[in-house]
């Protein structure tokens, strides 16, 4: 009798360590994954921060450029 209960003392302690260690596994996967995609939200972020300034950098020298166009034809014109 003592031994049974020593026995099934031991299998249900078994259990739980496993299903912890187990949780924790998870746990930490979670973590990892939702690292790994903050980091590809941020990058991806940055990127397009940084292609809209290109953007907007080339309308400017577009706009620079037909302004003086605009300067050098009405000087042709006079």
């Amino acid at each position: 009798m003592r031994l049974a209960w020593w026995g099934g003392t031991f299998v249900v302690f078994a259990l739980m360590h496993a299903t912890l260690i187990w949780v924790f596994i998870v746990v930490a996967w979670v973590f990892y994954r939702a690292t790994r995609w903050a980091i590809r939200v941020d990058r991806a972020r940055k990127d397009a921060i940084d292609e809209a300034d290109e953007i907007a950098a080339i309308r400017r020298f577009h706009e620079t450029l037909d302004g003086t166009l605009d300067k050098i034809l009405r000087k042709g014109e006079k």
